[in-house]
């Protein structure tokens, strides 16, 4: 994550409209695949905001 700091801290200055951002701890690629009960939340959680 270290190399991506700078990128991840400055999302919101590219997404205006950015609601949430996360960073799943050993995640990969596939976090859908990896993780789905977070990630399912997670959706769950935006889409409930929307």
């Amino acid at each position: 994550m270290d190399r991506f700091a700078p990128l991840y801290d400055r999302l919101e200055s590219h997404l205006p409209n950015l609601r949430r951002k996360a960073l799943l701890e050993g995640v990969g690629h596939s976090a859908a695949e990896e993780q789905p009960e977070l990630v399912t939340g997670m959706l769950l959680a935006f889409l409930a905001d929307l």
